[in-house]
């Protein structure tokens, strides 16, 4: 499928895993998965990365200068994680499902999408509050306050939490699909 990158632009990426199959639960897995993210957006030039990671998927929200990296950041972090996944689990099929990407044109659908972003492990019921959200390692909402503020993490949370899942992508105006069914490396 091909695909088309606008520069200096915000993308909203969602990545399961293949069939939504629930690897991530074990948390060390997921916490191999949350450093590679966090080094992949040092590396990648990532402005201002928000990520949810949950056991069947991980969605994160950053601006890029160069958004025709997008595939080869997605290579290098599922890749990666497929290799050490697959070190440490027996998984014989792909680690990752087909991603999809989204390019969030206005502020207010860009606050949406953030919301949605770091809220998500309260929205699944890894964490049951706010509080725990904060203290939660696999999302950035402690981040979005220190850099926007608490009042505002938690409005941008608010505001989608009474969404499903289908009607908040729904609401989506412009989406942008890539169909790759495995992202990982020649390894996965």
């Amino acid at each position: 499928m091909s695909r088309f990158f606008l520069l200096d632009s915000w993308y909203f990426i969602t990545v399961p895993t293949d069939r939504h199959r629930p690897i991530f639960k074990d948390l060390a897995l997921r916490e191999l998965l949350r450093v590679r993210l966090e080094e992949a957006f040092v590396k990648f030039g990532v402005e201002c990365p928000d990520y949810g990671i949950m056991e069947d998927h991980y969605h994160f929200l950053g601006s890029f200068g160069k958004s025709d990296v997008i595939p080869t950041m997605l290579q290098w972090i599922n890749g990666g994680v497929s290799f050490q996944v697959k070190r440490q689990v027996d998984i014989a099929s792909p680690v990752w499902g087909e991603y999809h990407v989204f390019v969030p044109m206005k502020e207010s659908l860009l606050d949406r999408v953030r919301g949605y972003v770091i809220g998500n492990p309260l929205k699944h019921g890894d964490v049951t509050d706010l509080q725990e959200l904060f203290d939660w390692p696999f999302s950035s909402y402690r981040y979005v306050i220190v850099r926007e503020g608490k009042e505002y993490a938690d409005d941008v949370i608010s505001s989608v939490m009474s969404l499903g899942e289908k009607e908040f992508f729904e609401s989506l105006p412009t989406r942008i699909t890539a169909g790759l069914k495995s992202l990982g490396s020649a390894r996965d």
